[in-house]
């Protein structure tokens, strides 16, 4: 009899797994889309390391917690589709191809997938919980895989083959310790997701039954053919979402402001954006007690938005410096006015082929100037924002 169950277990577990090998090829499909359509696209140039990659990450779905809070919810799953780097992307194909293949005999194809599919969710939802930091990958997914194997293993201890336990039984909770061990010793890991679809993938396996010992679903038919189609079709939305992203579509960028008092002057400044101080370069949150203040060279008012855009106010008199003031009629050197004499002026700096950024400015008034550093693809994504901002600061006589 234990030699009969080991003919089957071996029979069902060496199959070809045509489900896992498609989700391989779609995130190595997806990835070749992110390097060699968005990130020229986006950039105007092929960079594949740096902050120009983490960039058009962002742009084609990143979970990015400050853009979701602007309602973009569609991230959640993007994510899961995305990596950092082609190390990132090796070692998750290779995960999925081996745990991929394993869930997908025991279990099933829709088992497998809402296994893949629910973990990866659970693993953004986590992350998004309790990290700060942007992450992107199919770790949590994976994760929710390795959970679902240790699941099926120890459930079915007792009715595994003695010579297939330390594959199905011991192998699997050996992997989940080690993996462990190695997100927290290796910083910028996203811990939370991973834990989140481990969690999820080791409640799920028992619950979803398996192809060899014929052990019935604990849920109801309906139910989990539900879930499937759900996420199924949540999926195919998400990559609606992505699609234009990925062939270089800039994003709407909201127009809507909020005032807010720097110094003894009120502004009207982007809604949404993150209040801080400028800091070589970088919009970094200011100490306890310190007060941003107007052209001061040590502490600098700036806003920050989830694109990395950076607004900064100058007076007026630190550009004339530059030569040029900023008139209806009259250009600042080394700017070129981007909008018509018609229109409110706006003006972008003369751009260099190696900047990734660019700068575009203009007036609100007699006494300040708006500053917007953006991507510099993005800049004219910005032109709504800023002659918002020029039109409500202006007519308060700023």
């Amino acid at each position: 009899m234990e030699r009969a169950w080991e003919i089957r277990f071996a029979a069902v577990l060496t199959q070809k797994a045509p489900l896992t090998k498609k989700l391989v090829f779609l995130i190595l499909g997806i990835h070749a889309l992110l390097e060699l359509v968005a990130l020229p696209m986006h950039l105007g140039s092929w960079s594949p390391a740096g902050p120009e990659f983490f960039f058009v990450l962002m742009m084609a779905g990143a979970k990015v917690n400050s853009l979701i809070d602007a309602g973009e919810y569609w991230r959640f799953l993007a994510a899961v589709w995305l990596h950092a780097s082609l190390l990132h992307l090796a070692l998750n194909a290779m995960a999925l191809h081996y745990l991929g293949r394993l869930i997908e005999n025991l279990l099933g194809a829709r088992a497998f997938l809402i296994v893949f599919l629910a973990s990866g969710l659970m693993g953004s939802l986590c992350s998004y919980g309790f990290s700060e930091e942007p992450s992107v990958g199919a770790s949590g997914a994976i994760f929710g895989l390795l959970g679902a194997a240790a699941s099926y293993g120890l459930v079915n201890r007792n009715r595994i083959p003695k010579r297939l336990k330390r594959f199905l039984v011991f192998s699997p909770l050996l992997w989940i310790v080690l993996n462990l061990v190695v997100s927290i010793m290796i910083p910028r890991i996203d811990m939370a997701a991973h834990s989140g679809g481990l969690i999820l993938g080791f409640a799920l396996g028992p619950m979803l039954g398996d192809r060899i010992l014929m052990r019935p679903t604990m849920l109801p038919h309906r139910f989990s053919k539900t879930v499937w189609a759900v996420l199924i079709l949540s999926n195919l939305i998400t990559f609606g979402f992505m699609a234009p992203r990925l062939l270089g579509q800039a994003p709407d960028i909201n127009t809507g402001l909020r005032e807010e008092v720097v110094g003894e002057t009120r502004f009207s400044v982007p809604e949404g954006w993150r209040r801080g101080v400028l800091v070589h370069g970088s919009c970094v949150s200011p100490l306890p007690g310190a007060a941003p203040v107007l052209g001061s060279a040590a502490l600098e008012v700036c806003y920050e938005d989830p694109y990395q855009a950076i607004l900064f106010i100058y007076p007026i008199n630190m550009l004339e410096k530059g030569g040029g003031g900023l008139g209806q009629e009259e250009t600042p050197a080394g700017f070129l006015r981007v909008t018509d004499s018609g229109d409110v002026p706006v003006f972008r700096r003369k751009q260099l082929e190696d900047e990734a950024f660019n700068l575009q400015i203009a007036s609100a008034g007699s006494e300040h100037t708006f500053v917007v550093r953006s991507w510099k693809n993005l800049s004219s994504a910005y032109l709504p924002l800023i002659r918002a901002l020029v039109r409500a600061n202006s007519a308060r006589g700023l």
